[in-house]
């Protein structure tokens, strides 16, 4: 009888902790990632849903970690001219307003992300200084690629179309498995020796491209803005592509944030496979 009695009073106290969590705040619903109460704000927010919280889209336009988007940079720099807009409104505004001055946005993010901590990537292992590049003995036989450090960096592979668009003259990638989210990206020549200079080398990416919304809002929009600013780049979404052999002042502050982690190279190579 007492064992029911106290059962009943932690499930009363669950009960009541619950409804008045559910009347202070809205709850988040991890499986279909988007808030499943009212909005907050009322109808301040969409005229169509209420519960429309982050644009119902709260695992891309909040960043929890303390990182920014581009995004953020634009209506954190152009908020306050837009704050007498209609809240429905409002984001037109800073999308205007953005367009007109990009730079002034991309200083912003920068300012934003120089802010917080820079240490994440250093928990990263560092990029080979090279890879093996197994030729095949016929001529229809095909390349082989040996990892170097497979205990910390997941199988080498040739680069396809997407990843040249952001490293030019980069013939092979190779990418560390992932540490609380993060990853670093190495890319290598053609005969297998790491590209270590703008804009061809890799940089260590805040969000693992698996997780592509946060991947690239985080690592890629930015990279892109900088080199749009810099004249960088040409074509347009989504084949545009930084143009071969172009760094400009943007750029490199943006390498300033997601640097190249490699080791420090050796004279001569240590690793027989380096080789030519």
């Amino acid at each position: 009888m007492i064992f029911k009695q106290r059962l009943f009073t932690i499930l009363l106290s669950l009960l009541f902790a619950t409804v008045m969590n559910d009347q202070a705040s809205a709850l988040y619903d991890p499986g279909v990632g988007r808030f499943c109460s009212r909005d907050p704000i009322g109808y301040n927010g969409s005229p169509w849903l209420l519960n429309e919280t982050f644009s119902s889209s709260p695992l891309i336009g909040l960043d929890p970690s303390g990182f920014f988007t581009i995004k953020d940079a634009a209506r954190k720099h152009c908020g306050p001219s837009c704050d007498s807009w209609h809240p429905r409104n409002r984001e037109n505004c800073i999308d205007q307003c953005a367009a007109r001055d990009p730079e002034g946005v991309f200083q912003t993010w920068l300012e934003m992300e120089a802010g917080q901590d820079q240490s994440w990537w250093h928990l990263l292992p560092p990029c080979p200084c090279c890879l093996c590049i197994i030729h095949p003995s016929s001529p229809r036989g095909s390349i082989s690629i040996r990892n170097p450090n497979p205990d910390d960096f997941a199988q080498p592979w040739v680069i396809g179309y997407f990843e040249q668009r952001f490293h030019p003259g980069g013939w092979f990638s190779m990418r560390s498995k992932t540490i609380n989210g993060h990853s670093n990206q190495c890319v290598y020549d053609r005969y297998g020796k790491l590209i270590r200079t703008p804009p061809g080398h890799g940089t260590v990416d805040w969000r693992r491209p698996s997780v592509l919304p946060p991947h690239y809002n985080h690592d890629v929009h930015p990279i892109i803005h900088a080199a749009k600013l810099d004249g960088c780049w040409e074509g347009g979404f989504p084949i545009g592509r930084i143009i071969p052999g172009c760094v400009g002042a943007n750029m490199r502050k943006y390498f300033n944030l997601r640097p190249l982690h490699a080791e420090e190279p050796s004279f001569p190579e240590k690793d027989p496979c380096c080789d030519d």
